[in-house]
């Protein structure tokens, strides 16, 4: 016995459709986040960085970002806020689908190096 099942009761275009456009919308939505977070790290680690205020990291809510004389302690912090924008950078790369399938290899290297900075970062 051979029955046959309509395309659109199977979940024809019209799920299909849907369930692509609340995909994008949460990358969209995962990207501005993220994006705004490694935008944040730049613009307010980054600048205070270059212009030698690193006092200012410490304007933030954050607990001792900088402490005086703590140059071991200083370059670590320095060094875990730079990772991080890589790091969230990285993963928000790895989300995109066609970096998959145009790109393999990149994609196979930047998942590689996301686990490294991660795993050092853990």
């Amino acid at each position: 016995m051979n029955i046959a099942i309509s395309k659109r009761a199977k979940g024809g275009p019209t799920a299909e459709r849907a369930l692509r456009g609340a995909g994008v919308i949460w990358f969209l939505a995962a990207a501005t986040g993220q994006l705004s977070f490694v935008y944040f790290i730049l613009v307010y680690y980054g600048g205070r960085t270059i212009a030698g205020d690193f006092a200012g990291w410490n304007d933030r809510p954050i607990i001792d970002g900088h402490i005086e004389g703590d140059a071991a302690g200083n370059v670590m912090f320095a060094l875990h806020v730079l990772l991080a924008a890589a790091v969230t950078t990285a993963g928000l790369v790895q989300l995109i689908p066609q970096m998959r399938s145009r790109a393999p290899g990149v994609h196979r290297w930047v998942g590689r190096g996301f686990i490294l900075v991660a795993l050092f970062m853990a």
